[in-house]
C-alpha cells in the first residue's frame, strides 16, 4: 500500500565531501543549507577518520588507522535542523589506494551493496538491492575481514530526503485526536475524544510503504513501536469515512 502522495515530498541533496569539517573526534560532518532548512552528513568511526584533497577542491573522506579498529565500518547519518530524518540513498563515489572490497548496509545490517573487489581507480559504488536503501535512517560502509577500509576514499553522497508535516513536541491533537509523545523512545498513546469512531491506526514508512496495522476498537490506545529503528513514520488513522496521519519520531 502506497501513501497519498499530497503527504510527501522530497528534496535530493548531494553531500560532495568539499565543504566537510574534520571534528577531530570520531566523526566527520558536512552541513548544507537549501532554502530555510540545513542539513548535515554525519560520518562516524572509531578509527581516526581524516579529509584528503584530491585536486583543488575536491575532498574525500578516508579512514587512516589500521589495525583492529580498520575491521569496523563507518555508519553515516542526516539531521535536518538538527533533527534526524530518514532518506533514500541513491549513490556513494570512491576513490582507491589500492584494489579492496567493501559493502554496504542499513542501519538494520540489510544489503544495499553487496561484497564487491574494486580495482584501483574512482567511480561509483555498485548497489545489489536498492529497496534496503530506502526510508532508512542511516547506512554503514563496511570491509571485507582484511580490513580494506583503509583503501577507500568516499564523497558525492546523494540521497533524497522526503519531506511530511512537522513534528511537534509532546503532544499532536487534531479534531479531538492526541498523539503523544511525539518525539517518542517506542510507546504511542492515541486518545481519541471527538464523536468520530476511529477504525484503524496505521504504521507507514516515509517510502510510502505500510509496516504494520493495528484495529483502533476503544477511545484510547496505546501502541509499542520499539521495533522500529531510529527514524521518522506516518501513523495514519483511519474512520469509516476519512482519515488524518501525522508524523512521529522515534528516537
Amino acid at each position: 500500500m502506497l501513501l497519498n502522495s499530497s503527504y510527501l515530498n522530497s528534496q535530493t541533496i548531494n553531500f560532495t565531501i568539499d565543504t566537510a569539517v574534520d571534528e577531530n573526534t570520531v566523526s566527520i560532518t558536512e552541513t548544507i543549507g537549501n532554502g530555510t532548512d540545513t542539513y548535515t552528513l554525519n560520518v562516524e568511526h572509531p578509527g581516526n577518520e581524516e579529509l584528503d584533497e584530491l585536486t583543488s577542491g575536491d575532498f574525500i573522506f578516508y579512514l587512516s588507522t589500521g589495525g583492529t579498529v580498520a575491521l569496523q565500518p563507518y555508519t553515516i547519518s542526516i539531521t535536518k535542523n538538527n533533527n534526524p530524518v530518514t532518506f533514500t540513498l541513491n549513490g556513494v563515489d570512491y576513490d582507491t589506494l589500492e584494489a579492496g572490497s567493501i559493502s554496504i548496509t542499513n542501519q538494520d545490517d540489510a544489503e544495499i551493496s553487496a561484497n564487491k573487489l574494486y580495482a584501483i581507480g574512482s567511480g561509483a559504488l555498485t548497489f545489489t538491492n536498492t529497496t534496503n536503501a530506502t526510508g532508512i535512517s542511516a547506512f554503514k560502509i563496511v570491509p571485507n575481514s582484511n580490513g580494506e577500509l583503509n583503501d577507500f576514499g568516499f564523497h558525492n553522497i546523494q540521497v533524497e530526503i522526503s519531506n511530511v508535516l512537522n513534528v511537534d513536541n509532546n503532544t499532536l491533537s487534531t479534531k479531538g485526536i492526541m498523539i503523544y509523545p511525539n518525539p517518542t523512545e517506542g510507546l504511542i498513546t492515541i486518545e481519541n475524544s471527538s464523536n468520530t469512531p476511529l477504525k484503524e491506526v496505521q504504521i507507514i514508512g516515509l517510502n510510502g510503504r505500510l509496516l504494520k496495522s493495528y484495529d483502533f476498537s476503544s477511545e484510547n490506545k496505546e501502541l509499542n513501536l520499539d521495533y522500529l529503528s531510529s527514524g521518522i513514520y506516518i501513523l495514519k488513522i483511519n474512520t469509516s469515512k476519512s482519515s488524518i496521519s501525522k508524523k512521529i519520531l522515534i528516537k
